[in-house]
C-alpha cells in the first residue's frame, strides 16, 4: 500500500503538471487569438479527438502490436516525416491570400475543413 504521504506528493506533482501550459496551450491559444473564440474551440476540439484516437489506440492493443514488429515503427516515422515535410513545402509556398491584414475570425466549417 503507498504512503499517504507519498500519494499527497505524487498528487501534487499531478495537479502542478495538469495546471502547466504545454504546446497544445499554447496551440489552442495560437488559433484562438488569430481565428477568435470559434478557432480556439476547433483546435481544442482536435487535439481531443487526436488524444481519443491515441488512447484507443493504447487500449485496444494496437499500440502493442507497433511494438511487437519494429519496422511498423519506421514505417510511422518515415510517414510522420513525410508529413512534415509537406506542412514545410506548404509553409514556404508563396499564397496570394498571405497579407499583413489583421486576421478575420473564421467561421467554424472553414477550420475544420481539409485542406490538401
Amino acid at each position: 500500500m503507498i504512503d499517504v504521504g507519498t500519494l499527497s506528493l505524487f498528487l501534487l506533482a499531478v495537479l502542478a503538471l495538469f495546471l502547466s501550459p504545454g504546446p497544445n496551450m499554447a496551440f489552442v491559444l495560437s488559433h484562438g487569438v488569430a481565428h477568435g473564440v470559434r478557432g480556439g474551440f476547433a483546435a481544442a476540439m482536435g487535439i481531443s479527438a487526436a488524444d481519443l484516437v491515441h488512447t484507443l489506440c493504447a487500449a485496444t492493443g494496437v499500440t502493442a502490436l507497433v511494438a511487437a514488429w519494429p519496422p511498423s515503427f519506421d514505417v510511422l516515422r518515415y510517414a510522420g516525416a513525410l508529413y512534415l515535410l509537406w506542412l514545410a513545402w506548404q509553409a514556404m509556398r508563396p499564397a496570394s491570400t498571405r497579407s499583413n491584414a489583421q486576421a478575420q475570425p473564421a467561421t467554424l466549417r472553414a477550420l475544420c475543413a481539409w485542406r490538401c
